[in-house]
């Protein structure tokens, strides 16, 4: 996949993330001391200005997305334990 068709891709996520609701259940719920909406926002703001920016970050940004990064691999085997796994839709890495 090309840069640009990453990009169309990630872009078309970002949509979908914002028509989306966030799911209910999570609110105000944390994982590890991690707030899920929070995390949700963090990621959101990031994700906002890489697709607004063109597919770049600034130092700061890239630092608060590796947190988020990082976060979410502490969270998602706790969200996705059978009871909330419709709640992520993850698109396939390959």
């Amino acid at each position: 996949m090309t840069s640009s068709e990453q990009f169309q891709t990630a872009a078309h996520l970002w949509q979908e993330h914002r028509a989306a609701e966030f799911p209910a259940r999570l609110r105000g719920v944390e994982f590890e001391d991690i707030d899920m909406v929070m995390l949700d926002a963090d990621t959101a703001g990031c994700t906002f200005a890489w697709v607004n920016n063109g597919g770049t970050l600034d130092p700061e940004r890239k630092r608060i997305l590796q947190t988020c990064v990082e976060d979410l691999d502490r969270v998602i085997p706790q969200v996705s334990d059978g009871t909330t796994s419709d709640c992520i839709n993850w698109p396939s890495s390959s």
